[in-house]
């Protein structure tokens, strides 16, 4: 990690904002695990089939309500300052997600998800506080490790989800757990775990997060030297150093910035990736709860949230070990249309996860199925677990038997799950049960590896941003836009899926199961597509402002080696070198006769972005 990174006070608040970070994906997919079950027990449906569309609703009224919010919060901290936005929201958020532990109906479950999404939309908060922490130096570490925050919640979020829904069934031996209350409201566990988290993580950033917002930020006008006299101040004028001079730039309304070519391209990418993503996320859990006749594979809640913890696990080591490295070595733009690629292919294999149930199910009658205990006297275990069904809530359940256990027709047989909907599910073949989680741990890697498309849009819009004052309404922008998609990628993949699961005659051999494919591959390739103008658009910007950089650059850099000093010429992104680069090549100005207005320095060439 670069060593400025390391350095205090930036570490602090870099951990800081990474804790965060990590708030958002913890309350938001910490219900992936049960709400389809959570919506079942309410009776809300008769088939349950038809669930999907209800467990879609739910899970886009979050995302319908942070694209509200989204561009008012990063507005409003580009006027109030960043520090009582952040707060305030993440407090906010934490009480939203007490309060879907006690939700017993349908409207209290979306007035939770409402809340909650109108507190998340602090997220364009957050990326502008990541982007005035750090410089080109170390924004390559900064912003993937930054990244990782997000599928390291997607961890933890499905395993308390999984690992604390409805623990008066799930622990019957623990007393603490068998009362009415536990009872009656079976998802207050995990829900009350995320709310304290966030709670914590708020009254950390109350107390320690600092102001990162230039305009709000105190510049130093004296200095002390300490003596043995005591302490003595001594006024910039005395020592001959003045602070600085603040550049005042006029705001950038919204118009003006959609007008930038690289933005607008990175807001529309943003929404076919955030689209793209966001429906992988919410129709692999139904895909996986759906029972295989139907098109699924059976799974039951701890193996989805097996599935889901594989997904953050493999982005956790993407993120660390080949994001950094990449983001030096490849064009930003370059390596953002790379990862797009990943989504279409993601999509292409999910079908084939079903075809293996399918052509791997043996369906058991009247064969004992083995215990824990059973599986662990006959010796079956797998890294110290038996390898019985649903016993070990968050291992990969194999279900597998002894050999010449459990046959049928001479086929050793393993399993699945128990089916979605209370029944007994198929069993799997031993090898197909490997081939099932094989697959399935390939489809989270390739859906992760677009996942890192988010994090080079970061750095993107941080390099594309017109000015400092404007990158909490740049990254708003950006952020509203992929929110736009988030609010209704769930609703739609899920009605998708469910019409393609209650309409799979409609063609032959129920094709017609997988419909809702065909679409979601062809958002992908859009986003594939857009991705590669990005391309374009941050050349073209790119050599539009190397002009006029070099120009000024060349004339700083004769005045520094006539006074015996070298000057390395770099992007100035953060706020605070902008400012330094402005006041200095305004004073070369003034010595040389040179007229260079302020707007040009900030923003390139009138003619470009």
């Amino acid at each position: 990690m670069d060593r400025q990174l390391l350095m205090p006070p930036t570490l602090p608040q870099f951990a800081l904002l990474c804790a965060l970070r990590f708030v958002d994906p913890l309350t938001f997919t910490q219900i992936f695990p049960y709400i389809n079950q959570l919506l079942h027990a309410l009776r809300l449906v008769n088939d349950p089939a038809n669930i999907g569309f209800y467990s879609g609703f739910v899970e886009s009224t979050f995302a319908f309500f942070q694209l509200c919010s989204i561009y008012h919060w990063a507005r409003l901290s580009d006027l109030v300052g960043r520090r009582p936005v952040v707060v305030a929201t993440t407090f906010g958020l934490a009480l939203a997600t007490l309060l879907f532990g006690f939700a017993s109906s349908l409207p209290v479950i979306l007035l939770s998800r409402a809340l909650a999404g109108i507190c998340s939309g602090n997220a364009a908060v957050l990326h502008s506080i990541l982007g005035e922490l750090t410089n080109s130096a170390n924004e390559a570490v900064a912003f993937s490790t930054y990244g990782l925050f997000w599928p390291l919640g997607s961890i933890i979020g499905p395993i308390l989800g999984g690992a604390l829904a409805d623990p008066a069934t799930y622990y019957p031996r623990l007393r603490f757990f068998q009362n009415s209350f536990f009872r009656d409201y079976p998802y207050f566990l995990p829900s009350f775990t995320t709310a304290f988290f966030a709670f914590v993580i708020g009254a950390l950033a109350l107390a320690l997060l600092r102001e990162t917002l230039p305009s709000k930020q105190a510049l130093p006008t004296s200095t002390s030297t300490t003596t043995a006299a005591g302490t003595t101040e001594q006024s910039s004028q005395s020592l001959n150093v003045s602070p600085p001079p603040r550049v005042v730039q006029p705001p950038i309304s919204l118009a003006e910035l959609l007008s930038y070519p690289v933005l607008k391209r990175l807001a529309l990418s943003g929404a076919l990736l955030c689209f793209t993503a966001t429906a992988f996320d919410a129709v692999f859990v139904l895909f996986c709860y759906t029972p295989v006749e139907l098109g699924g594979l059976s799974f039951t809640s701890h193996q989805i949230a097996t599935a889901l913890a594989l997904a953050g696990t493999s982005s956790i080591l993407l993120q660390i070990t080949i994001l950094p490295p990449l983001l030096r070595r490849i064009s930003r733009a370059r390596l953002y249309t790379l990862c797009m690629l990943a989504w279409p292919l993601t999509y292409a294999l999910v079908p084939l996860l079903n075809l293996i149930a399918t052509r791997g199910s043996a369906l058991v009658d009247n064969v004992p199925m083995p215990s824990a205990e059973g599986a662990r006297g006959a010796g079956i275990e797998v890294l110290g677990m038996p390898l019985a069904l649903t016993q070990a809530p968050l291992s990969l359940t194999l279900d597998a038997r002894p050999l010449g256990m459990g046959l049928e027709g001479g086929v050793d047989v393993g399993g699945v799950g128990a089916g979605g909907w209370g029944e007994e599910g198929p069993r799997l073949t031993a090898l197909a049960t490997y081939g099932l989680w094989a697959g399935v741990m390939l489809v989270m890697v390739l859906s992760r590896v677009g996942c890192l498309a988010y994090s080079i849009s970061l750095v993107l819009v941080k390099q594309n941003a017109p000015s400092p004052a404007a990158l909490g309404k740049a990254n708003g922008i950006v952020l509203w836009a992929m929110c736009l998609a988030r609010a209704g990628a769930p609703a739609f993949v899920s009605s998708a899926f469910a019409w393609s699961t209650t309409h799979r005659d409609a063609l032959p051999g129920g094709a017609a199961s997988f419909a809702w494919l065909s679409v979601m591959m062809s958002v992908a390739l859009a986003g594939c597509a857009v991705s590669r103008g990005i391309e374009r658009a941050v050349a073209v910007a790119s050599k539009g402002k190397g002009k006029d950089r070099a120009m000024l650059g060349l004339g700083l850099e004769a005045e520094e080696e006539e006074e015996g000093r070298g000057v390395e010429w770099e992007p100035v992104e953060a706020a605070r070198e902008r400012e330094a680069y402005v006041a200095k090549v305004k004073a070369w100005r003034e010595r040389k006769g040179v007229t260079v207005e302020t707007q040009t320095l900030l923003h390139g060439s009138e003619g470009e972005p």
